[in-house]
């Protein structure tokens, strides 16, 4: 190419980044024109470093070990990639620093980050800990470090508090948060310095106020990234490791971007996906094609090379990308700077589509006082005041065999059940101390026939020795509850109500000695004065939704809206939370829904529990050709069907065979945001056809 035509490439692009929006200002001594791809796609002198595994059989993606190169790439020197540092060691997650000029990664092995000038021959450590983001002070000038501390060496890193110093002088260092444990899985930090979005930890993505501030809970997934000007926007890489879901401010995750459309990743997984300096600008690793025990990731293999793809100005898909590596070798976590990329800035409209629902005049609860526990649903931040401390708890409740969520983030109980975490001894003892409580929940019974007793909620070591419970028999609804001055027995159990079916129904509980009340969809509905006595005998047992803590008694149904409180709820207030459900249900769109008959014409394989680590389910992927659409509208011939291969770490049979016809109830997989950032293992031919998600494995044949 002549030189001139080289400037007119160049021209070409500046001028499209221009008419994007998009501001490019040229360093004060231009270096000379680069006909390198990566240029041309970023429209300026553009660096890249990562890490290439050079000892091993190119197998350890996530750069745990010895073995890797520190690689570079200038586009304007002339060199090509190359080694940066050519002696192997562990050079875990490369960075460069805001002005291009220096490299910082992190020694695993040594537990330190270490720094070197950008074509220097040896890197001197810094500080001890792990790299996340380097952040330049745009009101003086000062680069700070900002670095993780007590990690967690596994496959999510996870580590607590994140400091940082400045990186000329170490000395000077900051706490930035120590509210939870972090991944280091992309920790990003905004353009002013206010807002860092990440994994709170893994799987919890979330955009946090710095230093220490708020925390917004965002969604569920990995390698989370941040945008690098002050648009604050973010994005969760998915399960399948093939996309990622993009949130501009003030809107949902609703934007898919597809990241294996880049040539030469022939639809295959990839990782490490990470913004740049510059907001329309990003890098990630492919493709993966080994399979380690069906999961592509960390399988790795050879042939892994470094893409750089540009936004579209909408930032709804990449619409272009450059190969920055052809290699042999395996090459991981990749970083890129733009020449005065910092000057560019995202002006990213909501689409209408995308705006969220407008809020409810009614906030939910009323009050936070006495609430010791609260789960709204999978998607909320359930967090509460702790009492002892000037910390908020969050209360978590687990997955157990063959729990779910629905596309609301509601838990869907059938044949599994909900279990709280570190959370039992606080309730016990708040509750015991007042010799009060007020418990609250949003219910969806499944008609079907029932067990004789099915347990809706117990606050138990076993059935025999709780402090609460909450059981259907036969459609009817009791309560039980253990008081200084109640003998504990099938005797005593309180009769509440018939239960309505295939409908929701707002439920509460409330009691101090000699006073108990129940409220169904914020009307008194029992007023009893015969349940006497504190509540000093409760102890600190497990909170279990939908069985016994055993796992028998099966209730099937729905649940979300949870709340315990250590004191009683007032009628007022009650009806005030009620009115909240109704409002959020009114919202509520169930996805669309066909009942189909289906061929069965490819199947991928079921993964094992260990090569999916850390998660604990997979969905997996079949391909159906449709054959009779009996309920609904779906005009594709051939779909991808993903139905549950693993939940609670236990792998789900399925004994389904190729060229034979099934009945499917399926919703398109874009209607469950509550799938977000769940593990997907698939390895089907044509990554094109529609996803949609089997909802009636539950009451089906394997």
């Amino acid at each position: 190419m002549t030189r001139k035509a080289v400037l007119a490439v160049l021209l070409f692009s500046a001028l499209g980044l221009l008419l994007a929006g998009v501001v490019i200002l040229p360093q004060a001594s231009e270096p000379p024109p680069s006909s390198h791809p990566l240029a041309s796609l970023t429209g300026a002198r553009t660096r890249v470093v990562w890490c290439r595994q050079v000892v091993g059989n190119n197998d350890d993606p996530l750069a745990l070990k010895d073995g890797f190169i520190l690689m570079g790439l200038d586009t304007h020197d002339g060199r090509g990639d190359r080694a940066l540092l050519k002696q192997p060691r562990n050079t875990y997650r490369p960075m460069l620093t805001p002005d291009g000029e220096r490299v910082l990664f992190t020694d695993r092995k040594a537990g330190k980050v270490f720094v070197m000038d950008w074509g220097a021959d040896a890197a001197r450590p810094v500080i001890d800990g792990l790299g996340l983001d380097a952040w330049r002070d745009p009101d003086t000038g000062v680069v700070w470090l900002y670095y993780l501390t007590n990690v967690k060496h596994d496959s999510t890193t996870d580590g607590n508090p994140v400091m940082r110093c400045r990186l000329d002088d170490v000395g000077q260092q900051e706490l930035v948060w120590d509210q939870s444990p972090v991944t280091s899985d992309n920790f990003q930090v905004s353009a002013d310095g206010k807002r860092v979005g990440g994994l709170f930890p893994w799987r919890k993505a979330g955009l946090a106020e710095l230093p220490n501030g708020s925390f917004q809970h965002t969604g569920k997934g990995c390698w989370t990234s941040t945008a690098p000007d002050n648009s604050y926007m973010m994005w969760i890489f998915d399960g399948a490791h093939k996309n990622f879901l993009i949130k501009p401010p003030g809107a949902l995750f609703t934007r898919k971007v597809r990241l294996n459309t880049a040539p030469g990743t022939e639809g295959h997984e990839v990782y490490h996906p990470r913004w740049s300096n510059h907001v329309r600008i990003m890098a990630m690793t492919g493709p993966y094609r080994i399979m380690a025990e069906y999961n592509a990731i960390h399988g790795g293999g050879g042939g892994i090379n470094v893409y750089v793809g540009r936004f579209s100005e909408a930032f709804n898909r990449i619409e272009a990308w450059a190969q920055v590596t052809d290699s042999d070798e395996a090459d991981f976590f990749p970083d890129v700077w733009v020449d005065q990329g910092q000057l560019a800035r995202a002006s990213v409209p909501v689409d209408a589509a995308e705006k969220p629902p407008s809020q409810s005049t009614h906030i939910w609860p009323a009050s936070q006082e006495g609430l010791v526990y609260i789960w709204e649903n999978s998607k909320r931040d359930n967090q509460v005041n702790d009492p002892t401390n000037s910390l908020r708890r969050e209360c978590k409740l687990a997955q157990r065999k063959l729990a779910t969520f629905g596309s609301g983030y509601e838990a869907e109980l059938t044949g599994g059940a909900l279990r709280s975490e570190d959370v039992e001894a606080a309730v016990a003892a708040a509750c015991g101390e007042t010799g009060a409580f007020a418990l609250e929940l949003v219910i969806y019974p499944i008609q079907k026939p029932r067990p004789e007793r099915g347990v809706l909620l117990v606050y138990g070591k076993n059935m025999d020795e709780s402090n609460l419970q909450l059981v259907e028999k036969q459609g009817e609804l009791f309560l039980r509850v253990r008081t200084s001055e109640r003998a504990y027995s099938d005797d005593n159990d309180i009769h509440l109500m018939r239960i309505p079916h295939n409908r929701h129904t707002h439920l509460v509980v409330s009691y101090r000695a000699g006073e108990l009340n129940w409220y169904v969809n914020g009307e008194p509905a029992l007023s009893s004065g015969e349940v006497q006595g504190d509540l000093t005998p409760w102890r600190a047992y497990p909170l279990v939704l939908g069985q016994a803590p055993d796992g028998t008694r099966d209730w099937p149904g729905s649940v979300e809206g949870l709340a315990v409180y250590r004191r009683v709820l007032g009628p007022e207030e009650v009806a005030a939370h009620f009115q909240y459900v109704q409002q959020k249900l009114t919202r509520r769109t169930p996805p669309p829904r066909s009942v189909i008959s289906g061929t069965l014409i490819e199947i991928s394989p079921t993964p094992t529990p260990e090569s999916i680590a850390p998660y604990r389910g997979s969905l997996v992927e079949y391909v159906y050709k449709v054959d009779e659409v009996m309920e609904g509208s779906l005009g594709e011939d051939e779909i991808i069907v993903q139905h549950w291969g693993i939940l609670d770490s236990q792998v789900l049979p399925r004994t389904r065979i190729l060229g034979q016809r099934y009945t499917l109830i399926v919703e398109p997989v874009g209607d469950h945001p509550e799938l977000e950032g769940e593990r997907v293992s698939s390895s089907v031919s044509d990554v094109t056809l529609e996803p949609y998600l089997d909802v009636g494995w539950k009451n089906a044949q394997p």
